[in-house]
């Protein structure tokens, strides 16, 4: 029987490397203040903190967790733009709406997604640290 170590938790045989358990673990010196603003920075993000120190180790910079409001606005949102859709493809099948407006309908409705992309891109992903 092969067992593997290697800084997992210990399996026989043969295991994907996704369900090993890590063993690993950082402890670094630091002031209390140093700690307390490293846990606040945790808490308003709402990851573990292994989360928090693997996005920055990473390269990332996690960006505070935002408020309920914007997850309201975000469904509030994508209910417009599935309505909208929904009366398009109505007016396409009765055919009611001639090919100009198609378009300019299709253009619009490209400038929301990309806006509620932008929205959502700039409060959820964390920006880069150089």
């Amino acid at each position: 029987m092969t067992t593997f170590l290697s800084g997992y938790v210990e399996v026989g045989l043969w295991a994907p490397r996704w369900c090993l358990k890590q063993i690993n673990t950082i402890e670094y010196p630091a002031f209390e203040a140093e700690h307390e603003k490293l846990m606040r920075s945790v808490e308003k993000s709402q990851l573990s903190t292994s989360s928090y120190i693997r996005s920055l180790i990473n390269g990332n910079a996690p960006k505070e967790y935002p408020p309920i409001e914007y997850h309201e606005l975000i469904q509030e949102l994508q209910g417009i733009s599935t309505r909208l859709n929904s009366i398009f493809h109505l007016i396409k099948i009765t055919r009611c709406f001639d090919e100009t407006n198609a378009a300019l309908f299709e253009k619009e409705m490209a400038q929301y997604r990309q806006i509620l992309l932008a929205i959502q891109a700039a409060v959820l992903l964390p920006d880069k640290v150089v």
